[in-house]
């Protein structure tokens, strides 16, 4: 590639597309991420939240020393502030 001016044109103009895309897709992911974190991490509906407390319920119904909490006990849930 040669450094004449309408090789740097094109490659400016190529870059500058690129980052407008990124820019673009950027804004796109970031509302793809809140929406995730909803689902995951919502204090009352998410899957997080839900499956604590099934894990809860589980020990209040067969007790936390049976084989039917103990298959579940181990699995980690983690509450992740956003």
């Amino acid at each position: 590639m040669e450094l004449q001016q309408a090789t740097l044109n094109t490659l400016y103009n190529d870059l500058l597309q690129k980052n407008r895309d990124v820019v673009a897709k950027t804004s796109e992911l970031s509302g793809l991420r809140l929406n995730r974190n909803n689902i995951l991490y919502h204090p009352e509906t998410g899957i997080v939240a839900l499956a604590l407390d099934a894990k809860n319920y589980s020990k209040s119904i067969f007790g936390a020393s049976t084989p039917q909490y103990k298959q579940i006990s181990g699995i980690p849930f983690k509450t992740v502030k956003v």
